[in-house]
């Protein structure tokens, strides 16, 4: 039976492309500084709560290593304290999602979900510029 951190390696290529659109997308001087926020990921799969929070938590590590770009990477509890009152990091979808980065003064907000598909997980990962999605 494989492992769970072994299904994982089909999926942490995703956080490579997070890299590849933040440092695509990012035009600012590194003394700039902007905002990473990632939500946690729906847990369609039915996953432990630690897993899902290790997936979030592997986009988070890659996006430190963006700081050459001017990108900031919000850690959990940073998110935690600014969300509101009741709400959940990953109860949100599409715009609600955008105006829950846009409320954390996030640049940009990735969110997803896990899924499992014929005993494969899948992670749907979504990257918004707050700016520019409505």
């Amino acid at each position: 039976m494989i492992s769970f951190r072994q299904r994982l390696s089909n999926i942490i290529f995703l956080s490579v492309i997070f890299s590849f659109l933040c440092a695509h997308k990012s035009s600012a001087a590194p003394s700039t500084s902007r905002r990473v926020a990632v939500l946690e990921f729906k847990n369609d799969a039915k996953l432990k709560t630690d897993e899902i929070r290790f997936l979030a938590d592997l986009f988070r590590r890659k996006a430190l290593t963006l700081n050459k770009y001017g990108l900031v990477v919000m850690t959990r509890d940073n998110i935690l304290e600014l969300m509101e009152p009741g709400k959940a990091l990953e109860q949100c979808e599409g715009a609600c999602e955008v105006e829950t980065g846009r409320l954390l003064g996030a640049s940009y907000l990735v969110s997803g979900q896990v899924l499992r598909i014929e005993g494969t997980l899948r992670l749907v990962a979504n990257l918004y510029d707050t700016k520019t999605a409505p």
